[in-house]
């Protein structure tokens, strides 16, 4: 089995001092994580950026996840892969959304911006 490690994107010290780079303040939208696996090649990458990066390992507290599990789990920013039922979501809501975006009788996002931008340069066209 390969082991699975969280790379986090570290931020310079002159990000965090000014609030002109943009997220410089907020701690969940300046760090983005990245999920690799443990292998030779991954690992030489990182090798190089190592003074970029900060390596997480990921850990399983409640024990790894079973095959129908993956639903309803997340991972924390230190590495904790938590399997939580509360978060198992409906496999009918599922099925309905993907019909829902599917539907052709519904209009998507340029056709709806196209047809309202008629309506509003001929306000009264009865058509």
């Amino acid at each position: 089995m390969v082991e699975i490690v969280v790379v986090q994107m570290m931020l310079d010290h002159m990000s965090e001092t000014h609030s002109s780079v943009p997220f410089a303040n907020n701690p969940t939208c300046g760090h983005p994580s990245v999920v690799v696996k443990n292998i030779p090649e991954v690992n030489a990458r990182l090798w190089k950026i190592k003074h970029l990066v900060e390596i997480t390992p990921i850990t399983f507290p409640q024990g790894p996840p079973q095959e129908g599990d993956y639903g309803g789990t997340f991972l924390k920013e230190n590495g904790e892969f938590v399997v939580s039922p509360r978060l198992q979501v409906d496999s009918a809501r599922i099925e309905e959304t993907a019909k829902f975006i599917g539907d052709e009788s519904k209009m998507d996002g340029p056709t709806l911006k196209k047809q309202l931008r008629l309506r509003w340069l001929n306000p009264f066209n009865l058509d």
